[in-house]
Protein backbone atom coordinates (compact mmCIF):
# COMPACT_ATOMS: atom_id res chain seq x y z
CA UNK A 1 0.00 0.00 0.00
CA UNK A 2 3.00 2.35 0.78
CA UNK A 3 4.64 1.86 -2.52
CA UNK A 4 1.24 2.52 -4.37
CA UNK A 5 0.71 5.68 -2.39
CA UNK A 6 4.55 6.55 -3.17
CA UNK A 7 3.86 5.76 -6.64
CA UNK A 8 0.36 7.67 -6.98
CA UNK A 9 2.04 11.04 -5.25
CA UNK A 10 5.13 10.35 -7.81
CA UNK A 11 2.87 10.42 -10.59
CA UNK A 12 0.22 13.14 -9.85
CA UNK A 13 3.60 15.28 -9.55
CA UNK A 14 4.91 14.24 -12.91
CA UNK A 15 1.57 15.44 -14.12
CA UNK A 16 1.69 18.70 -12.45
CA UNK A 17 4.54 19.49 -13.58
CA UNK A 18 3.59 19.01 -17.19
CA UNK A 19 0.14 21.09 -16.97
CA UNK A 20 2.44 23.97 -15.36
CA UNK A 21 4.91 23.13 -18.55
CA UNK A 22 2.08 23.50 -21.36
CA UNK A 23 0.83 26.29 -19.54
CA UNK A 24 4.02 28.42 -19.67
CA UNK A 25 4.36 27.00 -23.36
CA UNK A 26 1.13 27.95 -24.36
CA UNK A 27 1.37 31.69 -22.83
CA UNK A 28 5.01 32.21 -24.64
CA UNK A 29 3.65 31.06 -27.80
CA UNK A 30 0.53 33.33 -27.32
CA UNK A 31 3.14 36.20 -26.89
CA UNK A 32 5.69 35.66 -29.28
CA UNK A 33 2.55 35.14 -31.98
CA UNK A 34 1.83 38.66 -30.78
CA UNK A 35 5.13 39.80 -30.94
CA UNK A 36 5.48 38.68 -34.12
CA UNK A 37 2.25 40.60 -35.71
CA UNK A 38 2.46 43.31 -34.35
CA UNK A 39 5.93 43.96 -35.95
CA UNK A 40 4.44 42.83 -38.89
CA UNK A 41 1.44 45.38 -38.33
CA UNK A 42 4.29 47.86 -37.83
CA UNK A 43 5.71 47.42 -41.06
CA UNK A 44 2.52 47.99 -42.89
CA UNK A 45 1.83 50.91 -41.59
CA UNK A 46 5.36 51.96 -42.36
CA UNK A 47 4.91 51.24 -45.50
CA UNK A 48 1.61 53.27 -45.64
CA UNK A 49 3.18 56.26 -43.94
CA UNK A 50 5.90 55.98 -47.11
CA UNK A 51 3.39 56.29 -49.63
CA UNK A 52 0.92 58.67 -48.25
CA UNK A 53 3.43 60.77 -45.16
CA UNK A 54 0.07 60.95 -43.34
CA UNK A 55 -2.34 58.40 -41.23
CA UNK A 56 -6.39 58.49 -41.79
CA UNK A 57 -7.49 61.56 -38.83
CA UNK A 58 -9.48 59.59 -36.34
CA UNK A 59 -13.39 60.28 -36.58
CA UNK A 60 -13.21 61.49 -40.04
CA UNK A 61 -11.57 58.49 -41.55
CA UNK A 62 -11.11 55.69 -39.14
CA UNK A 63 -13.52 55.26 -36.33
CA UNK A 64 -11.30 54.57 -33.73
CA UNK A 65 -7.41 53.27 -32.74
CA UNK A 66 -8.36 49.80 -33.38
CA UNK A 67 -9.45 50.38 -37.14
CA UNK A 68 -7.53 49.35 -39.89
CA UNK A 69 -9.60 49.33 -42.83
CA UNK A 70 -7.24 51.96 -44.39
CA UNK A 71 -4.50 49.22 -44.68
CA UNK A 72 -7.03 47.16 -46.43
CA UNK A 73 -9.08 49.32 -48.79
CA UNK A 74 -8.24 52.84 -49.95
CA UNK A 75 -9.84 55.66 -48.06
CA UNK A 76 -12.45 58.00 -50.13
CA UNK A 77 -9.64 60.61 -48.62
CA UNK A 78 -6.55 59.09 -50.63
CA UNK A 79 -5.23 59.28 -54.32
CA UNK A 80 -4.49 56.27 -56.56
CA UNK A 81 -0.70 55.59 -56.85
CA UNK A 82 1.05 57.91 -58.85
CA UNK A 83 3.99 56.38 -59.96
CA UNK A 84 5.78 59.40 -61.20
CA UNK A 85 5.80 60.96 -57.62
CA UNK A 86 6.05 57.83 -55.95
CA UNK A 87 2.83 58.42 -53.60
CA UNK A 88 -0.97 57.83 -53.14
CA UNK A 89 -2.18 54.48 -51.91
CA UNK A 90 -1.20 51.16 -53.05
CA UNK A 91 -2.16 48.52 -50.77
CA UNK A 92 -3.34 46.12 -48.80
CA UNK A 93 -0.92 46.80 -46.67
CA UNK A 94 -1.32 43.41 -44.83
CA UNK A 95 -2.43 40.27 -45.76
CA UNK A 96 -3.11 36.50 -44.45
CA UNK A 97 -4.67 37.78 -41.21
CA UNK A 98 -8.23 37.06 -40.00
CA UNK A 99 -10.01 40.27 -39.58
CA UNK A 100 -13.12 40.51 -37.28
CA UNK A 101 -15.48 43.71 -36.73
CA UNK A 102 -14.74 45.13 -33.12
CA UNK A 103 -16.71 47.75 -30.80
CA UNK A 104 -13.72 49.77 -28.49
CA UNK A 105 -15.84 52.21 -27.53
CA UNK A 106 -15.78 56.26 -28.29
CA UNK A 107 -13.55 57.21 -25.04
CA UNK A 108 -10.14 55.72 -26.43
CA UNK A 109 -8.46 58.94 -28.14
CA UNK A 110 -5.78 58.79 -30.82
CA UNK A 111 -3.19 59.35 -27.85
CA UNK A 112 -4.52 56.61 -25.78
CA UNK A 113 -5.67 58.62 -23.30
CA UNK A 114 -8.66 57.56 -22.22
CA UNK A 115 -9.89 53.67 -21.31
CA UNK A 116 -12.74 52.12 -23.68
CA UNK A 117 -14.10 50.81 -20.42
CA UNK A 118 -15.30 54.49 -19.64
CA UNK A 119 -16.65 55.03 -23.17
CA UNK A 120 -19.90 54.72 -25.03
CA UNK A 121 -20.46 51.94 -27.82
CA UNK A 122 -20.06 53.52 -31.08
CA UNK A 123 -22.74 52.79 -33.49
CA UNK A 124 -20.59 50.94 -36.38
CA UNK A 125 -17.67 48.25 -35.06
CA UNK A 126 -14.66 48.85 -36.97
CA UNK A 127 -12.56 45.81 -39.05
CA UNK A 128 -9.93 45.63 -36.79
CA UNK A 129 -7.02 42.68 -35.98
CA UNK A 130 -7.03 40.87 -32.53
CA UNK A 131 -3.60 39.52 -31.32
CA UNK A 132 -3.30 35.86 -29.98
CA UNK A 133 -4.07 35.93 -26.27
CA UNK A 134 -7.60 34.83 -25.31
CA UNK A 135 -10.27 37.10 -24.09
CA UNK A 136 -14.12 36.80 -23.60
CA UNK A 137 -15.92 39.60 -25.32
CA UNK A 138 -17.17 42.27 -22.58
CA UNK A 139 -20.13 43.80 -23.36
CA UNK A 140 -20.53 46.55 -24.27
CA UNK A 141 -16.63 46.77 -25.31
CA UNK A 142 -14.03 44.48 -27.08
CA UNK A 143 -17.53 42.50 -28.60
CA UNK A 144 -16.85 40.92 -31.97
CA UNK A 145 -18.66 40.76 -35.15
CA UNK A 146 -18.51 39.29 -38.54
CA UNK A 147 -19.81 42.03 -40.61
CA UNK A 148 -19.89 46.04 -40.34
CA UNK A 149 -23.36 46.39 -39.31
CA UNK A 150 -23.07 44.62 -36.38
CA UNK A 151 -25.68 41.73 -36.58
CA UNK A 152 -23.51 38.62 -36.15
CA UNK A 153 -21.25 38.65 -32.96
CA UNK A 154 -18.79 36.19 -32.37
CA UNK A 155 -18.93 33.90 -29.45
CA UNK A 156 -15.50 32.31 -29.44
CA UNK A 157 -12.32 33.73 -26.99
CA UNK A 158 -10.24 36.07 -29.45
CA UNK A 159 -7.96 38.51 -28.31
CA UNK A 160 -8.05 42.14 -28.02
CA UNK A 161 -7.41 44.55 -30.99
CA UNK A 162 -4.51 45.67 -31.76
CA UNK A 163 -3.99 49.90 -31.86
CA UNK A 164 -2.54 52.70 -33.66
CA UNK A 165 -1.50 55.51 -31.38
CA UNK A 166 -0.22 58.17 -31.36
CA UNK A 167 0.95 61.22 -29.29
CA UNK A 168 2.66 64.34 -29.59
CA UNK A 169 5.94 64.81 -28.29
CA UNK A 170 6.79 67.63 -25.60
CA UNK A 171 9.60 69.96 -26.97
CA UNK A 172 9.61 69.41 -31.02
CA UNK A 173 5.80 67.82 -31.05
CA UNK A 174 6.91 65.48 -33.21
CA UNK A 175 4.10 62.65 -33.71
CA UNK A 176 5.49 59.17 -31.91
CA UNK A 177 3.48 56.65 -33.91
CA UNK A 178 2.69 53.28 -31.86
CA UNK A 179 1.07 50.03 -32.72
CA UNK A 180 -0.26 48.49 -29.11
CA UNK A 181 -1.48 45.22 -27.80
CA UNK A 182 -3.26 45.01 -24.65
CA UNK A 183 -1.73 42.13 -23.51
CA UNK A 184 -2.17 39.14 -21.45
CA UNK A 185 -4.76 40.71 -18.74
CA UNK A 186 -7.01 42.70 -21.96
CA UNK A 187 -6.76 45.87 -20.78
CA UNK A 188 -5.67 49.13 -21.53
CA UNK A 189 -2.41 50.54 -19.09
CA UNK A 190 0.46 51.80 -21.19
CA UNK A 191 3.11 52.53 -18.56
CA UNK A 192 6.63 52.82 -21.48
CA UNK A 193 8.56 55.61 -21.72
CA UNK A 194 8.26 57.65 -24.99
CA UNK A 195 11.80 59.01 -25.32
CA UNK A 196 13.49 58.66 -28.75
CA UNK A 197 17.01 57.89 -27.05
CA UNK A 198 18.31 55.99 -23.81
CA UNK A 199 20.11 58.09 -22.59
CA UNK A 200 18.16 58.04 -18.88
CA UNK A 201 15.85 55.39 -19.38
CA UNK A 202 16.73 51.42 -19.97
CA UNK A 203 13.39 50.40 -21.77
CA UNK A 204 12.57 53.41 -24.22
CA UNK A 205 10.28 53.07 -27.00
CA UNK A 206 11.39 52.29 -30.32
CA UNK A 207 11.03 50.91 -33.79
CA UNK A 208 13.43 48.19 -33.26
CA UNK A 209 12.85 47.82 -29.04
CA UNK A 210 9.26 46.07 -28.18
CA UNK A 211 8.54 47.97 -24.95
CA UNK A 212 6.55 46.53 -22.17
CA UNK A 213 4.69 48.65 -19.26
CA UNK A 214 5.45 45.58 -17.01
CA UNK A 215 9.33 46.65 -17.51
CA UNK A 216 8.96 49.61 -16.50
CA UNK A 217 5.90 49.75 -13.68
CA UNK A 218 5.66 48.43 -10.40
CA UNK A 219 2.51 46.88 -10.20
CA UNK A 220 2.65 43.39 -12.64
CA UNK A 221 -0.57 43.19 -13.44
CA UNK A 222 0.46 45.55 -16.74
CA UNK A 223 1.41 43.82 -19.50
CA UNK A 224 0.95 45.74 -22.63
CA UNK A 225 3.08 45.31 -25.65
CA UNK A 226 4.18 48.39 -27.11
CA UNK A 227 6.31 49.23 -30.68
CA UNK A 228 6.66 52.74 -31.40
CA UNK A 229 8.24 54.39 -33.81
CA UNK A 230 8.30 57.74 -36.39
Amino acid sequence: MLELVIVVAIMAIVAGSAIMSFGNTESDAEYQTTNYTLRQLASAVDRYLSDGNTLPELGDEIESPADINFLITKPSTSDDWKPDYRLGWRGPYIKGYKLFYVDVGTDLEADGSSSPTSGSVTTVPTLALPDAFSHQPVSPYYLWYKDAAGNIGIDSKIGRPFLILSQDLSGDKESLIRIVSLGENGTYEHACDYSQSNTLHENYCSRETLCSSGETDFNSQRDDLVLCFR
